[in-house]
């Protein structure tokens, strides 16, 4: 079966939404959200189209993503972007679903002109380190990675 490469939208919602669930249930396990509320997460993000791209890996049911969003300013006050997700079910890795979709979004960003596509991935997760490495990604030891998570978030706009 052939895969296609396409963006999608909030229109594809219960085509998209089955591939959402099984993100939230390899990263959080019990913990993972329900459908309804994952449902109404993914449909709002969708709907806000114009702050990301989404890309799906379609044959026909979705089997991977990719969701980048534009950030300025980057290098020489240009856009550059970020990789904020980039999943492939589990049936479907190895087959360079991965490599399909972050080369779409790669050309998407160049063509609207960005210069750069940044991305963070797990210390532990050696399997995504090697796939970017072959790509040819660069790292950046020079960053430490920041963060503000629930609790300590609401702390800051409140302090």
């Amino acid at each position: 079966m052939s895969l296609t490469i396409r963006e999608f939208g909030v229109e594809d919602i219960e085509l998209v939404l089955p591939l959402f669930l099984e993100m939230e249930r390899h990263y959080e396990g019990d913990k993972a959200v329900d459908e309804e509320t994952a449902r109404a997460r993914v449909a709002k993000a969708l709907a806000r189209k114009g702050e990301n791209l989404f890309f799906g890996a379609f044959m026909p049911e979705m089997v991977g993503f990719a969701i980048v969003c534009e950030i300025f300013p980057g290098p020489d006050l240009r856009s550059q972007w970020h990789l904020k997700d980039l999943f492939v079910s589990d049936r479907s890795r190895g087959g360079k679903v991965g490599e399909r979709l972050i080369r779409a979004a790669a050309k998407s960003i160049v063509a609207r002109g960005g210069t750069r596509l940044a991305f963070t991935t797990g210390q532990d997760n050696l399997g995504a380190q090697r796939f970017y490495d072959r790509l040819g990604a660069s790292r950046i030891p020079k960053v430490i990675v920041y963060g503000f998570d629930n609790e300590a978030l609401v702390a800051l706009a409140n302090g």
